[in-house]
C-alpha cells in the first residue's frame, strides 16, 4: 500500500520479495522408540509437503539445495512419552552437519526437567544461516525410569527459508 500524500487515493502494489522454498513438513504417524538416556535420530515416514524436494526422507535430513543458501526457521514438535510415570528430562538437538547447534537461535529443551510425569508435549524452534549442501537433523533423548519404555510421539519437522 502506497499514498502519494494527503487527499491521495492510496494505492495497493504487488507485495515485496520471494517464496519460501525450499519449505517442508514431515512427520512420523506413530513412534520413535528410544533407549533411556541415549540421543536418538528422530526419523519420520510421511511428507506432507516437500516444496522443491529437499526433505530427503530416506536419512532423515534437510539438504540446503544449490542456490539455496540463506536463513532457514525449523519447527519441531511432537510428545515424548513414558510407559512408567517416570519421565524427568527430554532434550532435543537440532544438528547441522552432524554437529549439535546451541545457542540464543535454540530454545533448548533441556530446559524441560524436574517433577516425574508420563507425556509431555513440546514445540521447539531453531534458526540458522545455511549455504548449499548443509544439512540440518533432529536428536532426541526422553529420560524415564530403568524399566519404563521412552518414546517419542508423532513427532514432526517443518522448515523454510525465509523470505530476503
Amino acid at each position: 500500500l502506497t499514498s502519494a500524500g494527503a487527499d491521495a487515493v492510496p494505492a495497493f502494489e504487488a507485495a515485496a520479495g520471494g517464496t519460501n522454498t525450499p519449505s517442508f513438513s514431515v512427520l512420523t504417524t506413530g513412534e520413535v522408540a528410544m533407549t533411556d538416556g541415549v540421543m536418538t535420530k528422530i526419523t519420520f515416514d510421511t511428507e506432507r509437503f516437500d516444496n522443491g524436494s529437499d526433505f530427503d526422507l530416506a536419512n532423515n535430513k534437510f539438504v540446503v539445495p544449490v542456490g539455496g543458501a540463506g536463513d532457514y526457521v525449523f519447527i519441531f514438535c511432537g510428545t515424548a512419552r513414558c510407559t512408567a510415570n517416570a519421565l524427568s528430562r527430554f532434550d532435543t538437538e537440532f544438528r547441522k552437519n552432524g554437529s549439535a547447534q546451541t545457542g540464543t537461535n535454540m530454545i533448548p529443551s533441556n530446559i524441560i526437567s524436574g517433577a516425574a510425569g508420563r507425556n509431555w508435549d513440546y514445540t521447539l524452534m531453531y534458526s540458522d544461516t545455511l549455504a548449499d549442501a548443509d544439512y540440518i537433523e533432529v536428536f532426541m533423548n526422553v529420560n524415564g525410569d530403568s524399566d519404563s519404555s521412552t518414546k517419542c510421539e508423532n513427532p514432526m519437522l517443518s522448515g523454510f527459508k525465509l523470505i530476503e
